[in-house]
């Protein structure tokens, strides 16, 4: 045998013992009736006018306080359970539309469970009519080792408003934590944003967290020598769970996922085995897009850091292979979509026939697009297509620059104008423009995809901004903080301008890396440039015409002040709110 076959013998040994201790012994002891999607819920749950009044004003991620509320099911009644709103971008509703609800039944009442649990929550399903993307999505991620929530279903009403059926999930608390783990007591961080961001949530089980444990798998990923990346990185990260993990991101088109995304994730220190776990959670959008790309772009830093690297790469395609045939079964997928289905539709009827209709439909397309997914990863598996989109990158002229021009406007949330104003840029050109009123915090951009291949990038150009009044950090929870400036999708510069100003330079370095073993051509990578204001009230123009990209070799010294420095001294003054 020689060296390379036994070493993939070795790879293949390791990869089945994985899988078959993948499971945890808690499992297989049996779900609660509130996991167990034959069983729906139904819960009615009583507000006094002060709880009303609460929660109609948890508008905002960090106004959102636990108010009482009495949860009855059946004949159970469960007295001053805390409950708030919760959701973000998308799946954010206001408490007289369909609210994404968090139902904590120890939060007045330490001693109090919900058959065994202390928390649960309460998904509204408008990103997911189907309410079963979760359901499947998480069931997945189990079979694959990764610990993820489990999901159940039930039908909510409060003060006698039906909001119809919700999907429920498991909240990521030290009861979930010991389903998985023999010690619950290590630091649990929550995304959005990466593993890197400086106010990335925590929740310490042993006391008060210093980060140590993050700082030091921060640091293995910038490890420049990938085997002794690689190295230093096994000894934080369970590598071979997170590598399944992408996986089944990868399979499932997790696109907000941690590795295009930088989203909905947990991660989790096991104080057992000293190692980094991460748990899946939002998975309520899968199977989007059938023919996306196996190989997908790794924004993560975690998972750049393994899959730059060809040794890395290498297990994730033989891991991607395995978990395919243990895990995506889409026969059985589809019969446990139908027999659901029928469960869901026996309470649906009582919205009527047009609820019905809407929910038919949606689990027909759903269940389509896992069968079509199902045939371009094989289809990709297999060499029949290619992996990885077949896209030019942005050209460059021969001084390194490119002007960005097809700015797309984008509301985040709140109420802003968008408009492009002619005659409004510096020298009379055009400036792309945004004004926010006094609807509350908003957050609105300007944006354009382009494709680049690897190197360092300064994206750079003019802004002029008018009674920018920034609100703090934005609800969306990603760290982002009020003010105007320019920057990549997914990453947030130090500092932003506010107040007034005349036109000012602002500059945002970043890097694209390559992969570090690969020899011949590079593949491009996404990357959406943005245009931002977020602010409670006030104007940003941003001058059209100064709006470009700069590229310099990976190997080129980085100056100082990037990641959104300003250019004080093109306008004579401090920029302002510095």
């Amino acid at each position: 045998m020689t060296q390379t076959a036994f070493r993939s013998a070795a790879r293949l040994v390791c990869l089945l013992a994985f899988l078959a201790s993948a499971t945890p012994a808690a499992q297989a002891a049996g779900e609660p009736v509130v996991f167990d999607p034959a069983h729906v819920l139904r819960l009615r749950i009583e507000l006094s006018d002060e709880a009303l009044a609460g929660l109609r004003d948890q508008t905002r991620e960090d106004h959102r306080e636990y108010m009482k509320a009495t949860v009855y099911e059946g004949d159970e009644k469960y007295t001053d359970v805390g409950i708030r709103l919760k959701g973000f971008l998308g799946s954010f509703r206001s408490f007289d539309q369909k609210p994404g609800l968090a139902l904590k039944f120890n939060r007045f009442v330490p001693k109090q469970r919900f058959h065994g649990l202390r928390k649960l929550i309460l998904n509204n399903g408008v990103q997911d009519g189907t309410y079963l993307s979760e359901l499947i999505g998480n069931e997945m991620f189990r079979a694959a080792g990764v610990p993820a929530p489990r999901m159940g279903l039930a039908r909510v009403e409060i003060n006698g408003r039906k909001l119809g059926v919700y999907a429920v999930a498991e909240a990521i608390t030290s009861d979930f934590l010991k389903h998985w783990f023999k010690d619950s007591g290590g630091n649990l961080y929550e995304g959005p944003g990466d593993i890197s961001r400086q106010d990335i949530d925590v929740d310490s089980g042993g006391g008060v967290s210093d980060r140590a444990d993050l700082k030091a798998l921060i640091e293995a990923t910038r490890e420049p020598e990938p085997a002794v990346r690689l190295e230093r990185m096994e000894k934080l990260l369970d590598v071979d769970r997170f590598i399944s993990f992408l996986a089944v991101e990868s399979f499932t088109d997790h696109w907000d996922g941690y590795m295009q995304g930088r989203n909905n994730y947990h991660v989790y220190n096991d104080p057992i085995s000293g190692r980094m776990v991460f748990i899946p959670h939002g998975t309520d959008q899968l199977f989007r897009n059938p023919s996306a790309p196996t190989t997908l772009q790794a924004n993560g830093l975690v998972a750049k850091a393994i899959l730059k690297t060809r040794a890395g790469k290498q297990r994730y395609r033989e891991r991607l292979q395995a978990l395919v045939e243990k895990v995506f079964k889409v026969d059985e997928i589809q019969k446990r979509i139908s027999e659901i289905e029928v469960k869901i539709r026996s309470v649906l009827k009582e919205d009527g026939p047009g609820a019905l209709l809407s929910h038919a439909m949606a689990v027909r397309a759903f269940s389509w697009r896992i069968g079509e997914r199902f045939r371009s990863v094989q289809e990709q598996l297999a060499g029949k297509v290619a992996t990885t989109p077949s896209v030019p990158p942005i050209p460059f002229g021969p001084d390194g620059k490119t002007r960005v021009t097809g700015w797309e406007p984008q509301l985040m949330s709140g109420i802003a104008d968008h408009q492009r104003g002619r005659g409004e840029g510096e020298s009379g050109g055009s400036a792309l423009k945004i004004e926010v009123g006094d609807g509350g915090e908003c957050r609105a951009s300007w944006r354009k995809r382009i494709h680049l291949l690897p190197g360092r990038y300064k994206f750079t150009g003019k802004i002029r901004i008018l009674g920018v009044e920034p609100g703090g950090k934005s609800f969306l929870g990603d760290g982002a903080t009020g003010g105007a400036d320019l920057r990549i999708s997914g990453d947030q510069p130090r500092s932003k301008l506010v107040g007034s100003s005349d036109w000012t330079r602002y500059e945002y370095e970043f890097v694209i890396d390559g992969d570090e073993e690969l020899e011949g051509e590079q593949a491009t990578s996404n990357v959406v440039l943005v245009c931002e204001l977020q602010a409670v009230r006030g104007t940003a123009w941003f001058d059209e015409r100064s709006l470009e990209l700069i590229r310099t070799p990976l190997s080129a010294p980085r100056t100082a002040g990037g990641d959104g420095a300003v250019r004080a001294s093109e306008r004579g003054e401090a920029p302002a709110g510095r």
